[in-house]
C-alpha cells in the first residue's frame, strides 16, 4: 500500500500536467503528451523498484543438505547468482536466499543434481533483485557441468576437475577456475568473462555479444573465440593446435600468447601484444598501421582488420 502511495505520488504531478497541456493547441499538446509519457514511465520505474526493496527486504538464507549421491550438475535459473565452491566439510548443500515468491527446487534424477528456480511473480525484469545460491561438492571430479541462466553471475571456483562443461548466460559475469578434461563452452549475450588459471585439454569455445573476455594462466587443445562488441585479452595463454577468433568491434591483446596457427578477424579495433614463438605473418587493414616481425619459420599468423592498427612482436 504504500509503495503504491509513493507511486501514484510521483506519477500524478507531470500526468496531470500533461493533461492540462492537451487542452492547449499545438506544442502545447506535444509538450502534454510527452509530460504524459513520462509519468507513466516514472510510475512503471518506480514500482519496480519499490517491488525490489520488498522483496530483498523478506529474503532469507536457507541451507539445504543434499543426501543423494550425483555425478553431474545442472543449474536452469532465472535471476541468481551462482557459486559453485569444493567442500571443506563431508556434506554436499545448497546455501541460498529465498523468500516466499522466490524459491530453489533441486533434486538428483538419474545421477544428475538438477537445480531450478520456482518464480511465483506475476511481472518482474530482475531490477534491484539480489539472489544468490552457493553450491559446495565434497567431490572433486564431477562428469557435467550444465548452467543456463537468464540473468546473474556464475563463479566456478578453483578445486574441480570436470569431464565436460556448458555454461550460458544472457546477462552477468562468467568467471571459471578449474580443469576440463574435454571441453568447456560458454556463451554469454552481455557480460564479462573471464577463465583464468585453467587447463582446457579439449577444446575451448566462447562465445560473447557484448562484454570484454580475459583470460590469464590458460593451456588449451584448441580456443576459439566470437564476439560482437568488446576487448580481448589473452594473457599466458597456450593453445596446443590452432586459434581462431572473429570480432566485430573491439581490441586484441596478446600478452605471452602462443598457439600453432593464428587466424584472426577484426571489424573496427587494434590487435596487438607479444607471442612466445616464431609465426609467419600474413597481415592486412584497411585503416591502420601494420608493425610485425619479418620471420619465416613457424605457423602461420593471419590478422586482417577492417580499421585498426597491428603490432605483434616476441617475448
Amino acid at each position: 500500500l504504500l509503495g503504491l502511495i509513493i507511486v501514484v505520488g510521483c506519477a500524478i504531478i507531470p500526468v496531470l500536467f500533461g493533461f492540462l497541456l492537451c487542452l492547449g493547441t499545438g506544442k502545447k499538446v506535444i509538450k502534454g503528451i510527452l509530460f504524459a509519457f513520462l509519468g507513466l514511465v516514472s510510475v512503471f520505474v518506480i514500482w519496480l523498484l519499490i517491488d525490489a526493496i520488498l522483496l530483498n527486504s523478506n529474503t532469507e538464507i536457507n541451507t539445504y543438505v543434499i543426501e543423494d549421491k550425483f555425478e553431474s550438475i545442472q543449474f536452469n535459473m532465472d535471476t541468481y547468482d551462482i557459486n559453485i565452491y569444493l567442500s571443506k566439510d563431508s556434506e554436499d548443500k545448497l546455501v541460498c536466499s529465498e523468500n516466499d515468491k522466490v524459491t530453489v527446487n533441486y533434486e538428483v534424477i538419474d545421477g544428475t543434481l538438477i537445480v531450478t528456480q520456482n518464480d511465483n511473480r506475476s511481472f518482474h525484469i530482475g531490477l534491484g533483485i539480489s539472489f544468490k545460491i552457493d553450491l559446495y561438492v565434497t567431490k572433486d571430479f564431477i562428469d557435467n557441468l550444465e548452467i543456463d541462466i537468464s540473468t546473474g553471475d556464475v563463479k566456478v571456483n578453483t578445486g574441480f576437475t570436470f569431464n565436460s562443461v556448458n555454461i550460458s548466460s544472457s546477462t552477468g559475469d562468467i568467471y571459471f577456475n578449474s580443469k576440463v578434461s574435454t571441453n568447456l563452452n560458454i556463451d554469454l549475450s552481455t557480460g564479462t568473462g573471464v577463465i583464468k588459471d585453467s587447463e582446457i585439454e579439449g577444446n575451448l569455445k566462447v562465445k560473447v555479444s557484448t562484454g570484454n573476455i580475459e583470460m590469464l594462466n590458460l593451456k588449451c587443445n584448441e580456443l576459439t573465440i566470437k564476439s560482437s562488441t568488446g576487448d580481448t585479452k589473452l594473457s599466458n595463454v597456450l593453445v596446443t593446435n590452432d586459434f581462431n577468433y572473429i570480432s566485430s568491434t573491439g581490441d586484441l591483446k596478446f600478452d605471452g600468447f602462443d598457439a600453432r596457427n593464428i587466424y584472426v578477424e577484426v571489424g573496427t579495433g587494434d590487435v596487438k601484444g607479444t607471442l612466445l614463438s616464431p609465426k609467419i605473418f600474413n597481415c592486412q587493414t584497411s585503416t591502420g598501421n601494420i608493425n610485425v616481425p619479418e620471420t619465416y619459420e613457424g605457423g602461420i599468423c593471419k590478422i586482417k582488420t577492417s580499421t585498426g592498427n597491428i603490432n605483434i612482436s616476441y617475448k
